[in-house]
């Protein structure tokens, strides 16, 4: 969601595996002149199996109602390779 300054990011992850994840971090990167800028951070608790949780991040307004901006999450994973997700999002 948006207002004139600010944007509020809700990130669902989700758990796939059979045992409970690590409280982690995340970080939102949007593309912007085909250069990655700094969106936001957040911390995922531990999740169990198969569950999920939305984590909210505020972060300065990157683009205009329905419109879309290319985004980049990154989950960081302690003594494993990064999960990284990009895309495309509606801001609405």
């Amino acid at each position: 969601s948006l207002n004139s300054k600010n944007l509020k990011a809700e990130v669902e992850i989700e758990n796939f595996g059979q045992v409970i994840s690590k409280e982690t971090t995340f970080v939102i990167d949007y593309l912007q002149n085909g250069k990655w800028q700094h969106f936001g951070k957040g911390k995922v608790p531990a999740i169990k199996p198969y569950q999920k949780t939305i984590v909210t991040v505020w972060g300065r307004k990157i683009q205009e109602r329905n419109k879309a901006a290319n985004v980049r999450v990154t989950i960081i994973q302690p003594k494993q390779d990064n999960a990284v997700l990009t895309g495309p999002a509606i801001i609405r």
